[in-house]
């Protein structure tokens, strides 16, 4: 690999190479004197600070968050705003929904349909709390710029430049772009 290679991947945000380039990045780094290169034993690569290693996808992702089974993937930088739409329109489901159950008049229903009814009621409620909170905890770790990782781990945070420009870093710089997903 040559000079302008190596100068072409380090000028480059870790998270927007693909996976050949991030290989490249781990291995040409440490030829560059950086202190605050780490090891990781899984991959046998050296990774730059905020790059966590994922056991599910065996790979190491800068700004992991976590592994998500019912999104088939690690929730990183590079599709943060996408979770952040996910847990969004998923609460806003269960919001219409429960607005729809709530139209009904319990009255007019028969035992079994009052009984299926509240059922119904209580798990759309209890799904609606959880994504809920997920997504206001997905709002919080983009504000203060930190991972679900990182807010659990014990090491100093990155400096924080305000609210309104880590949301920006997390999800895109044209707010109206936010809720569209794509």
């Amino acid at each position: 690999m040559n000079q302008d290679q190596i100068q072409e991947i380090l000028a480059a945000p870790p998270y927007l190479l693909n996976a050949q380039q991030q290989l490249r990045f781990h291995i040409e780094r440490p030829l560059l004197v950086q202190d605050n290169m780490r090891y990781c034993k899984h991959c046998k690569l050296y990774k730059q600070r905020r790059f966590y290693h994922c056991r599910y996808c065996k790979l190491c992702r800068y700004k992991l968050d976590s592994h998500q089974p019912f999104h088939g993937q690690c929730i990183e930088q590079s599709n943060h705003r996408y979770h952040f739409q996910f847990f969004l329109y998923i609460s806003l489901t269960f919001i219409y929904y429960i607005m729809l159950i709530q139209q009904q008049k319990p009255s007019q229903l028969s035992d079994f349909m009052l009984v299926s009814y509240i059922y119904t009621f209580l798990i759309n409620f209890t799904l609606f709390c959880y994504t809920f909170t997920v997504f206001n905890l997905i709002i919080f770790f983009s504000a203060q710029d930190i991972s679900f990782l990182e807010y659990n781990e014990n090491k100093p945070r990155p400096p924080n430049n305000g609210i309104w420009k880590n949301l920006k870093k997390s999800f895109g710089d044209n707010v109206l772009l936010w809720l569209i997903p794509f």
